[in-house]
């Protein structure tokens, strides 16, 4: 309210209560995207052995390509 940003208080607590629930929609969103995603993995299929360090090298080189400036 010192910034003069908000006329009064009761400005600032709507303020944060709209962005405290964006937040927690997204939260919410981002919970079910996540079970989804454990569920399509288990339904894949029996685990099987990676090797990290190649799943890492290949992340990598997909990002690489896809950005124009990658380093």
């Amino acid at each position: 309210m010192n910034s003069g940003a908000y006329a009064s208080g009761s400005e600032v607590v709507r303020e944060t209560m709209r962005d405290w629930s964006a937040k927690w929609m997204q939260t919410r969103e981002d919970i079910t995207k996540l079970r989804a995603m454990w569920e399509e993995g288990k339904a894949s299929g029996p685990p099987v052995e990676a090797d990290f360090d190649a799943v890492l090298d290949e992340a990598r080189q997909e990002i690489a390509s896809a950005s124009p400036h990658a380093r």
